[in-house]
């Protein structure tokens, strides 16, 4: 890549047996207003069984040079996160996913921010692309467990656990040597359901003494399958944000900051009344719907907390207190 003042990029999507997605996602990231000559898109193939290798193979013999692609046979979503920084050359790696489209100038406002701020990480709002209706005892506080995430409307410090969504995520490539890789315990892989690897790195970052930003003007849209519109899925969704937090608290704060979590995620087991949904960012008009709501929330807590209980154990077993390269100072964290 030519030397420029403007940074290099890297933007790096991993994709598993989602070919149909892939190439719109794609063709929205080439079509960024970021000097062409100044980045590259790296694709992560993680091991898939459908054409995704010849969706990829056509990108790159249509943008020479200008897309990457790569297989990762280790499964998971961290590996091949990890996979992309591997391959990644340039100042900034980005990253975002390929069911996702990214607006035009995505790429160009996130690199800026980092630049003004001079922040080591920044991302930038979620919008939904909801594939159908959504149910009626539906709450917005579900779209955070949907990745859906729009905070605030100016450029600010993130911190503990406010921080971007992988879909939309920068950093500065020094951080990496600095703070270390995504964590492999932790992010989709297979069958298993756990989530939270970029919140830990970005973590990591913040314990030492690194800067997280929000990103307003960067934005993606994602999109929304139907079938995690389902009070099944959705408990399930919790049951692993239960599952992740353990691993994460463990990790950051040894075994009482797993007791302390947990101390947490008893203090909201307690029932949801009908009258106490609107609450947690409005909820149904209709009373029905309303009582339906409360009965499913009250699930997905619980099903977190059951997850919760249910890992912490395991954590405290096999997973390492994080410590920090020598000679690199951290700070002390707790659970909230």
């Amino acid at each position: 890549m030519a030397a420029s003042p403007q940074p290099t990029v890297d933007v790096v999507v991993c994709t598993r047996n989602r070919s149909h997605l892939l190439a719109p996602a794609c063709e929205a990231l080439l079509d960024q207003d970021y000097p062409p000559d100044l980045w590259r898109l790296i694709l992560i193939d993680s091991a898939s069984t459908d054409d995704t290798p010849a969706v990829g193979r056509a990108l790159a013999e249509r943008f020479p040079g200008r897309v990457l692609v790569h297989r990762e046979d280790e499964p998971g979503h961290s590996a091949a996160r990890n996979a992309g920084i591997a391959r990644s050359t340039a100042d900034v790696v980005a990253f975002t996913d390929d069911d996702a489209l990214a607006d035009r100038a995505w790429l160009r406002t996130l690199v800026a921010t980092l630049d003004r701020e001079k922040a080591d990480a920044a991302g930038g709002p979620v919008d939904a692309l909801i594939d159908g209706e959504l149910p009626p005892w539906f709450l917005p506080f579900y779209l955070l467990f949907l990745a859906i995430w729009r905070p605030a409307e100016e450029t600010r410090r993130l911190t503990y656990s406010e921080y971007p969504r992988g879909v939309n995520l920068a950093f500065r490539r020094e951080v990496f040597a600095r703070c270390g890789l995504f964590d492999r315990r932790l992010g989709l892989r297979g069958d298993r359901q756990l989530y939270g690897e970029e919140i830990e790195l970005c973590l990591r970052i913040e314990r030492a003494g690194g800067l997280v930003c929000y990103s307003p003007a960067s934005v993606v849209r994602h999109r929304v399958d139907a079938a995690r519109l389902t009070e099944t899925w959705l408990r399930r969704r919790f049951a692993a944000q239960g599952r992740s937090e353990a691993i994460v608290n463990c990790r950051h704060a040894g075994w009482r900051g797993v007791l302390r979590g947990a101390r947490a995620y008893l203090r909201r087991r307690t029932p949801i009344a009908p009258q106490a949904i609107s609450a947690w960012g409005g909820g149904p008009v209709d009373p029905t719907a309303t009582i339906e709501a409360a009965r499913i929330f009250t699930g997905c807590l619980r099903a977190a907390l059951a997850g919760y209980m249910r890992q912490a154990p395991l954590a405290m077993l096999t997973v390492p207190r994080y410590r920090p390269p020598r000679g690199r100072p951290i700070q002390a964290w707790t659970p909230p």
